[in-house]
């Protein structure tokens, strides 16, 4: 396929919280068949009734609303200032902090620490005007500030998992709560403004996965007895 807009081609608009670009009015755009449905009725005019199917869920992502976090704290995405603090502590990641006075980039420091197989709550901020992805683990949905139980046409909905997170119909001032699991992987978890120009200028921080490597969320059985560890049977 030919990149970028032109003659014989489709500027097509990727699914919400992508990122992007949509087509400017009046780019050239081409309409095209893509799908046929042809619909026959059934020889007696009955059809069947499918049964109604609920797939297990990983115990990764089992459903959090209900657990108790074992960390709560507020993560700030400042967009004026291109930084990304959690509980006030964080500075903005430009090329010239990190390196300042010669220091490494492996020196800058966490902006928090979880101990993995735990969960942690965010409350956070900023995420009406900058996209909030976090590296690893995806986070759940448990509420909105304004206490709406949906946004954005019920793409971001109470209850939802999500890896990116972008509430622009909240207003500023806004919060959204997610809590995520810390499940199996220890280390460094990145996050970021997932507007690639703000996270160039400094808005990303990560957070630290302490403990031992393999621990998963011992409640996550207690939470969903259906849920299941590694592969799906």
């Amino acid at each position: 396929a030919a990149a970028g807009p032109g003659p014989g081609r489709r500027n097509l608009r990727a699914g919400m919280g992508q990122g992007a670009p949509v087509a400017a009015a009046g780019a050239d755009t081409q309409d095209v068949e893509l799908l046929t449905l042809v619909i026959t009725e059934t020889a007696d005019g009955t059809t069947t009734t499918l049964a109604p199917f609920s797939p297990p869920r990983p115990c990764y992502l089992v459903d959090l609303r209900s657990a108790t976090p074992d960390t709560t704290g507020a993560l700030e995405l400042a967009g004026g200032a291109r930084r990304v603090q959690y509980d006030g502590v964080g500075d903005s990641m430009t090329y010239a902090n990190v390196h300042a006075g010669g220091a490494a980039m492996a020196a800058w420091p966490p902006i928090a620490s979880f101990g993995v197989g735990t969960v942690f709550e965010l409350v956070v901020t900023g995420s009406n005007a900058h996209p909030l992805h976090i590296h690893i683990q995806p986070y759940q949905i448990t509420a909105f500030s304004g206490g709406e139980t949906e946004l954005s046409n019920g793409y971001f909905a109470v209850g939802d998992w999500h890896d990116t997170l972008l509430t622009a119909d909240a207003g500023g001032g806004s919060t959204v709560t997610v809590r995520t699991q810390a499940d199996t992987f220890t280390g460094k978890a990145v996050v970021h403004c997932h507007i690639l120009e703000h996270e160039d200028e400094g808005m990303m921080a990560w957070f630290e996965i302490t403990g031992t490597e393999g621990t998963q969320y011992a409640a996550a059985t207690t939470l969903d007895p259906t849920c299941y560890r590694g592969a799906f049977a």
